[in-house]
C-alpha cells in the first residue's frame, strides 16, 4: 500500500474551490477504468491531495498517476486560461509498512484540514474519504478497504481520535539520501561485492528494495538496474 501526494507547481492552489476539488476526485475516479488501483482514503486541500492506494503493480499506479493528473492539468488550464505545468513534480510515494503505519496514514489523511484550521472535526470537510465511509458510497473502494480494517465510521472515527500526533509522512520530514550512496553502504554492511544474481534470494532482494524505497525513494526503473532484472520482476519480487 502506498501513501502519495500530489502538489501544485509553486504549492499554487490547484485544487480550490468545490469545484476544482470535485473534478479531481473525478479525475481519481476515471483513471481506475484504465488501472487496477485501488483507493483506500484520500483528502484532497487547496494546494495538494493525499491519496493512500493500493495496487498490486507498482507501475500501474505511477500510470494511474499520470492519467489522473493529465486529464486535471488539461481542464485548470483550460479554465485557466493558462499554459504549462499544474504540478509540482512527479508525485510522491511512501510505502505503508505495517498495520500501525497504516492506521496513523488514515488519521493523518482525514486530520488534514483540522491541522490547517479549515474544520474543527474531520467528519466536516466536504473533501475527504470520510463521506465514503459515512455514506458507502464514493471513489474509496470499501470491499478492498475492508480487507485491511474494518470501514464503518464509528472505526474510522476512533481511527481519527487515536492518531499518532507526531506522525507526517517522511517526504515531509527528511531530505531522501543518495541512491547510489545508500546502495553502496548496503553493499558493504552485507558484505556484498554487488547486486548481481541477488534475485536467487527473493527475501533478501524484498529486503534491501524496500530499503531502497524508503531511504531514496526509489523508482522501480531504477531497483530493476540495481538488480540487474526488468522491471516486472523487481516489481513482483517486492509485492510478493
Amino acid at each position: 500500500m502506498h501513501h502519495v501526494i500530489v502538489r501544485g507547481v509553486a504549492k499554487e492552489a490547484i485544487f480550490e474551490g468545490d469545484n476544482n476539488k470535485g473534478f479531481y476526485l473525478t479525475c481519481l475516479k476515471n483513471a481506475k477504468l484504465r488501472y487496477d488501483v485501488f483507493i483506500i482514503a484520500f483528502v484532497v486541500m487547496d494546494t495538494h491531495a493525499h491519496i493512500l492506494v493500493e495496487t498490486d503493480v507498482i507501475e500501474d499506479m505511477s500510470n494511474y498517476f499520470h492519467l489522473a493528473n493529465s486529464e486535471y492539468a488539461k481542464y485548470f488550464n483550460y479554465i485557466n486560461e493558462r499554459k504549462g505545468h499544474v504540478f509540482g513534480d512527479r508525485f510522491k510515494n511512501e510505502v505503508i509498512l505495517n498495520e500501525r503505519h497504516l492506521f496513523n496514514c488514515v488519521a493523518y489523511i482525514h486530520n488534514n484540514p483540522v491541522k490547517a484550521n479549515i474544520v474543527q472535526y474531520a467528519k466536516d470537510y466536504g473533501h475527504s474519504s470520510y463521506t465514503n465511509f459515512q455514506l458507502r458510497t464514493g471513489i474509496v473502494d470499501l470491499d478492498k478497504a475492508a480487507n485491511f480494517f474494518d470501514t464503518s465510521i464509528e472505526n474510522i472515527d476512533a481511527m481519527i481520535l487515536e492518531k499518532t500526533p507526531t506522525y507526517a509522512p517522511k517526504w515531509e520530514e527528511t531530505i531522501y539520501e543518495d541512491f547510489d550512496t545508500v546502495a553502496a553502504e548496503i553493499l558493504a554492511r552485507r558484505s556484498l561485492q554487488s547486486f548481481a544474481g541477488m534475485v536467487k534470494n527473493k527475501p533478501l532482494t524484498k529486503q534491501i528494495a524496500q530499503e531502497l524505497i524508503t531511504r531514496c525513494n526509489a523508482p522501480l526503473t531504477a531497483l530493476a538496474k540495481t538488480f540487474l532484472v526488468s522491471r516486472p520482476t523487481i516489481s513482483k519480487i517486492i509485492l510478493e
